[in-house]
């Protein structure tokens, strides 16, 4: 393909002309037998499911979604093998016997590159019959909830058993032979079973297996299924009849009869279900990003998305993810370097993007069948001519007239023009997941030849590397070797500091360093015994969720200035063992349009992403101030309240919150609610026992030798109404002056004096103090002192 004479005027020619129509095409995936969807020969491969993959090879959708894909090679391959065993009209495979069936199964796993594994061969003639089956039921069966789960219909024991297996429900039993209808046992262990009859007599028998009793003859009659009720004709041995609500009161009515429970052992067979069940739950909750950015990628082209914005700073990464979801097509490419044809090795140097975009709109038949990438074009695409060509080129692809296109953008940060607002999708990379840490820590272990880490080290070493991409993780780890030649529980501080990098580089939030901990902190014994039942979830959190108790949102502290509420935000990160952020709201407020909320989202995608971290949010009166107001400040204000207060309600994460305020009054009452945070506390000024707690505290940090000479109780009365931080400067001075008075030592009388030249809080602030603890009691928050 060659980029030459560029110039010339756009016609619109008459395929164009069907405007308003969508023309484009839609692709279908391949469903294995775990749930997940196939869309390009990597996903088949993975989660490939025998049984299934030879179902869509008899009826041929197997070769259509290689073909569709430019598999063809592959594509020619199947169809050839299907042939070569197909009746003389080559419309489905003739009967084989066992050796055949064999041979093609080998044939088929060595044409897609999976691992043949004869254990799980398929009856490929038990196959054809049940297709040709599922044909006749849809046919057949005069229930439309049939008709919608005719892929649930079991006509003989084999097909039962693999459904119950499945735990599908409800299962639809079919006689092929109305005059000839099968037996089915079906085990006392699946208590919740629907069954539902298809044409026929159906006989059922319960099999109770722990002990090897067998009832035979147990014969059930399933008539117009409402909810979960069946009609119980009759027993040989013991009959009974009458209606039994669900399925399950009928097999507890059989064990009864022998004296038998429904809750006896599990089976060795209903124990690997369960552990399989736990397993796929496992996988599903620690999700792979990379894969799942790919599929939404593959999904949306498979639906002919004309654009997909793919937001990554990591252009290898998105390179590599792009190359495997192309199929067969071609990969077209412009950046600041110019045009690359990288499928077909042809490269434009300097060609501009605005040459490129009218090349393709004269051009289209170049851009068929091709993934167009665009990178470093955030600022280009801004411009109107650009954003006008993308926009006839997404028309296009919408149409149809450009057949299998799409066009990805990449970029670190969303820009979309108004005009091509509805045509982009975007897709967020995100960040790497636990489990894909893991996989990073071992193969890094294995190309350096090391052993594994032992599972407790790993699992920390993941979860402290949250939110550093894999190219940072790399990084640390390679530090962490070339220190000592190993890696160990010491080299936290280097994924820390990596952290502390990341959170600089932002300019958003800050990580702060903090040794206070809860012994530096004197009274507010309710805050703090609360903050501990928290830090015992936080740090227990996956046994805490199997119990039922929900991730910790966080806490507001309101109160007096002064009194304790930033120490126990630094505090609170020490109890619960993470990394403290701060959030400067300052550092958030843009000058474009768009620019701050886009901050906030980063911000907190940013937290989201060290988790588990405490955000500290300090004077969030000032913070949210004039919400509702007028004025476009005020407006700004307004939206980031909203973006903070939905994902505060909606959060499921390990960022605990921890917000500050010495002023509700000026806050909004949606976030004092319920729901935001797990509790409002607030803190008035410091009591008697808190006040010699204080002095306690900062007498000891400082002169530890005088504190035994200390008469505590004067101190106290003395410094009634003063703040935490009034205590805290007290001493301060106090020490000051004797050190430049020439004294060796702190005495009670010194620090008096310093007492008699200070004012409290209590006297400079009276008034509004007394007020606010006035709203604090009336709004019931709870006191975080000893009552």
């Amino acid at each position: 393909m060659s980029l030459l004479n560029l110039h010339g005027q756009y016609h619109l020619d008459d395929e164009s002309q069907s405007k308003n129509k969508m023309n484009r095409k839609i692709r279908f995936p391949l469903k294995m037998g775990d749930g997940f969807n196939a869309r390009i020969l990597d996903d088949l491969r993975l989660h490939y499911d025998h049984q299934e993959v030879v179902d869509y090879f008899l009826d041929k959708k197997l070769y259509e979604w290689l073909y569709d894909r430019y598999y063809f090679n592959l594509a020619n391959e199947v169809d050839a093998l299907f042939k070569s065993y197909s009746t003389a009209d080559n419309n489905r495979i003739r009967v084989l016997n066992a050796q055949e069936s064999e041979q093609l199964q080998q044939k088929l796993c060595a044409i897609l590159k999976v691992k043949w594994q004869p254990e799980q061969k398929v009856d490929i003639n038990e196959r054809n019959r049940f297709n040709d089956r599922e044909d006749r039921l849809q046919q057949l069966l005069e229930d439309q909830e049939a008709r919608e789960h005719v892929e649930l219909v079991a006509c003989n024991q084999f097909e039962l058993e693999k459904l119950l297996r499945s735990h599908a429900t409800p299962i639809f039993l079919f006689a092929e032979d109305e005059d000839n209808p099968p037996e089915f046992h079906i085990p006392v262990f699946y208590p919740n079973l629907r069954l539902k009859s298809g044409r026929g007599l159906i006989d059922v028998k319960f099999d109770h297996k722990p002990d090897g009793i067998i009832l035979e003859n147990i014969r059930a009659i399933y008539e117009d299924v409402r909810e979960d009720s069946s009609l119980i004709e009759s027993f040989t041995e013991n009959p009974i009849s009458g209606v039994i609500d669900a399925f399950s009161g009928a097999v507890d009515a059989v064990c009864d009869l022998l004296r038998y429970k429904t809750d006896t052992d599990e089976t060795p067979q209903q124990e690997s279900i369960v552990y399989h069940a736990i397993d796929r739950k496992q996988y599903n909750e620690e999700k792979n990003s990379i894969l799942e950015v790919r599929t939404h990628i593959i999904r949306y082209m498979d639906a002919g998305f004309p654009v997909l914005l793919l937001k990554t700073f990591e252009e290898d990464k998105a390179d590599d993810i792009i190359a495997s979801v192309s199929y067969g097509r071609k990969v077209l490419e412009w950046s600041v370097r110019g045009f690359a044809d990288k499928t077909n090795g042809v490269f434009k140097d300097g060609q501009s993007l605005a040459d490129t975009l009218n090349y393709f709109m004269l051009h289209k038949d170049d851009l068929k069948r091709s993934v167009f990438v665009l990178k470093d074009s955030q600022e280009l695409i801004k411009e109107n001519m650009n954003a006008a060509r993308l926009k006839v080129l997404a028309q296009m692809i919408n149409e149809g007239i450009l057949e299998d296109t799409n066009i990805v953008i990449i970029s670190p940060i969303i820009v979309i023009p108004d005009v091509l607002e509805h045509f982009i999708s975007v897709i967020d990379m995100g960040h790497l997941s636990q489990r894909e840490i893991r996989d990073i820590i071992n193969t890094f272990c294995d190309q350096q030849q090391l052993d594994r880490l032992e599972e407790e080290l790993a699992e920390e070493l993941s979860i402290a590397f949250k939110g550093l991409s894999e190219f940072e993780i790399i990084n640390v780890l390679a530090l962490a070797l070339s220190g000592d030649n190993e890696i160990d529980r010491q080299d936290m501080s280097l994924i820390m500091e990596q952290k502390k990098q990341l959170i600089i580089k932002s300019g958003i939030l800050e990580m702060i360093d903090t040794q206070e901990t809860s012994n530096n902190i004197g009274g507010l014994d309710q805050l703090k015994k609360w903050l501990q039942r928290k830090a015992s979830v936080f740090n227990n959190i996956k046994k805490a969720a199997s119990f039922g108790v929900d991730v910790p949102k966080g806490v507001l502290i309101a109160g007096m200035p002064g009194c304790g509420k930033s120490l126990c935000a630094k505090a609170s990160a020490q109890m619960l063992n993470v990394p403290l952020l701060r959030m400067d709201m300052g550092r958030l407020m843009g000058k474009y349009v768009g620019e701050s909320e886009a901050n906030m989202h980063k911000a907190i995608a940013m937290a989201e992403a060290i988790a588990p971290c405490v955000l500290w949010i300090d004077e969030l009166e000032k913070v949210f101030t004039g919400i509702g107001s007028e004025g476009n400040g005020t407006e700004v204000t307004t939206r980031l309240f909203g973006i903070f207060l939905t994902w505060l309600q909606e959060k499921e994460n390990l960022v605990f919150v921890v917000a500050t305020a010495n002023n509700i009054t000026k806050m909004p009452p949606e976030i004092l609610r319920k729901g935001r945070f797990d509790e409002i506390f607030y803190i008035d000024l410091p009591n008697e026992v808190e006040r010699k707690s204080i002095l306690q505290i900062h007498i000891a940090r400082r002169r530890p030798a005088d504190l035994e000479h200390m008469d505590l109780d004067a101190l106290v009365a003395a410094t009634a109404g003063y703040s935490g931080a009034d205590i805290e400067g007290v001493i301060k001075e106090s020490i000051e002056t004797v050190f430049a008075d020439g004294g060796t030592e702190l005495t009670t009388q010194d620090i008096l004096n310093t007492i008699k030249e200070t004012y409290s809080l209590k006297e400079t602030m009276k008034d509004s103090m007394d007020n606010l603890s006035q709203l604090y009691r009336e709004h019931k928050f709870k006191n975080a002192s000893t009552k």
